[in-house]
């Protein structure tokens, strides 16, 4: 059959069958990787263990294309075999589909407009031992292409041990409804497993929507990344409160890091080229943070969580206790909004994405009968 007889365009092809190639390795038996050397299976081992795992992203979209042809070579021309959408289009959907945890886009966040995979890109990667063990594979898989579905093969294999392990630890139970145990659980959910300011932005957005259910409001941002700045995603800040029109009527900036004055620049900057091209003025930024987290030039107005503001030209920077501001939400919901409140954090934490940590510290508080106070 033809490509116009079978209605796919070429596009569409190339797709398809990448989705087929990369789901022919996790069924493939698991003994077919076994002629891997040792030094080259540690490497595997330890990329697909990384934090990072935009390396084992890389890596995996490259066995695709050695694949798909014998004659590619990341070491020399990286994006000959139009990274992006392979990985995107057709390796994250069979991750997604699998349950293994990935990000949006590997190649995007690690090797964007990258000419080659080699000793100089790896240098200025982090960590740098996760880029290292990434060419070593590579190394291996241009000296020897027909490894390439062994290689694969290994790295599919571990990431699918990881998503089973993940699976296993999802909680399913009945939150606590009272404020004191439900409120030490976020907080210490914050403080115990921050990854990276997630934990916070995701607590602190799903308290807010649950506040506005009832309103014709609704909240943005809450399930973007916290590593994402305003500048890149073109947003005022963190999260922010819409009208039906989606008009913007309030910013907050939720942080487990210092807010330093280079951080309210470049809050400000964002937010000046949002006013610009939206039309829309907003003067003032809440922003939700431990009481460490003020930066020194903020006049300090110590009163009910209220710890102080920076007046940065127009635009006023309003500081409050994260703490106080948890509990006074969770003080002003009903026990169904708690509840409710509750439902999306688990989740939240359940989702593959969610990185282990926060889930190990999630099933751990919960497993505490009574939760303590924290300092």
């Amino acid at each position: 059959m033809s490509r116009e007889e079978s209605g796919m365009t070429g596009a569409e092809k190339r797709t398809e069958e990448t989705r087929l190639i990369v789901q022919g390795w996790f069924d493939s038996p698991l003994q077919m990787a076994n002629s891997l050397p040792d030094d080259v299976r540690n490497s595997v081992l330890r990329v697909t263990g990384a934090s990072a795992r935009s390396y084992r992203e890389v890596l995996l979209t490259i066995c695709v294309a050695t694949a798909r042809d014998p004659e590619y070579r990341a070491t020399s021309k990286f994006y000959a075999c139009n990274p992006r959408p392979l990985y995107e289009d057709g390796i994250r959907p069979v991750l997604e589909g699998l349950g293994i945890p990935c990000t949006q886009s590997g190649p995007l966040n690690i090797a964007k407009a990258t000419v080659a995979i080699d000793s100089s890109w790896a240098a200025q990667r982090s960590p740098q031992w996760a880029a290292e063990d990434t060419l070593v594979v590579l190394h291996y898989l241009e000296g020897n292409v027909s490894k390439a579905d062994e290689v694969a093969v290994e790295l599919c294999r571990l990431m699918f041990a990881e998503a089973i392990d993940i699976d296993q630890m999802k909680s399913a139970v009945d939150g606590p409804e009272r404020l004191d145990h439900l409120g030490n659980l976020c907080v210490r959910l914050i403080r115990e497993a921050t990854d990276g300011g997630n934990t916070a932005q995701r607590v602190c957005g799903y308290m807010l929507e649950e506040s506005l259910a009832s309103s014709n409001l609704s909240v943005s941002g809450v399930t973007d990344s916290a590593s994402t700045t305003n500048a890149t995603s073109k947003k005022p800040g963190d999260l922010a409160v819409e009208d039906q029109e989606g008009k913007i009527l309030r910013i907050f900036e939720v942080t487990t890091k210092g807010f330093t004055p280079q951080r309210i620049s470049e809050c400000s900057q964002s937010l000046r080229t949002f006013e610009a091209d939206s039309g829309q003025t907003l003067p003032t930024v809440s922003v939700i943070c431990e009481r460490a987290n003020v930066p020194e030039i903020a006049r300090e107005i110590d009163s009910g969580g209220f710890l102080g503001l920076v007046a940065d030209g127009p635009i006023n920077y309003e500081f409050t206790e994260i703490e106080g501001w948890i509990y006074q939400m969770l003080f002003n919901l009903a026990d169904v909004q708690r509840v409710r409140f509750f439902t999306q954090l688990q989740n939240y934490v359940n989702e593959p994405n969610t990185r282990k940590e926060v889930k190990e510290r999630f099933v751990a508080l919960l497993g505490e009968a009574e939760l303590t106070s924290p300092s």
